[in-house]
């Protein structure tokens, strides 16, 4: 994706700190990996994505994860397992046709796109079997969070 990213890639020398991050996004996405039958993917740590208040973003066809730097460990992990969940829908045709990005529609437009519920109901499954955390998904409407609720639960049954 030529021009996705903006400048400002995670690069330099990395603390202790970071380096013990990086260990745990790779197994954790390994873990989330082997849940979707993926291969191993890719994780970066970059410095800012396409919004302020993006937190990740997935390059599908290269198996790659892009996590912006300094998120909390919760935010962290329910990201990796909403990007990869959109690989998987990716790799199973899923929803792609009509799919728009979050530069081209209002953050509810952008919320209620089926690829969006399914990615934040797969990572609210993951996140509660996991470390009984309940996304509380901060800013959205109650109508998108019934929909990503009810999409949850078709999962997890």
């Amino acid at each position: 994706m030529p021009g996705y990213f903006k400048k400002g890639i995670y690069g330099g020398i990395m603390n202790d700190v970071d380096l013990n991050k990086q260990v745990i996004y790779k197994n954790f996405a390994r873990r989330i990996c082997g849940e979707l039958n993926l291969p191993p993917c890719c994780i970066k740590v970059v410095q800012k994505l396409n919004t302020d208040t993006q937190m990740a973003a997935a390059e599908p066809k290269a198996n790659i994860i892009y996590l912006k730097e300094g998120l909390a460990e919760p935010d962290a992990l329910f990201s990796i397992c909403h990007e990869l969940r959109y690989i998987w829908q990716r790799r199973h045709g899923l929803y792609s046709e009509k799919y728009r990005t979050n530069e081209e529609l209002s953050i509810r437009g952008y919320n209620l796109q089926p690829e969006e519920i399914d990615a934040n109901a797969f990572a609210k499954v993951m996140m509660v079997s996991l470390f009984g955390i309940t996304p509380q998904f901060d800013g959205l409407p109650e109508d998108i969070k019934t929909l990503i609720t009810k999409r949850a639960s078709d999962i997890a049954h």
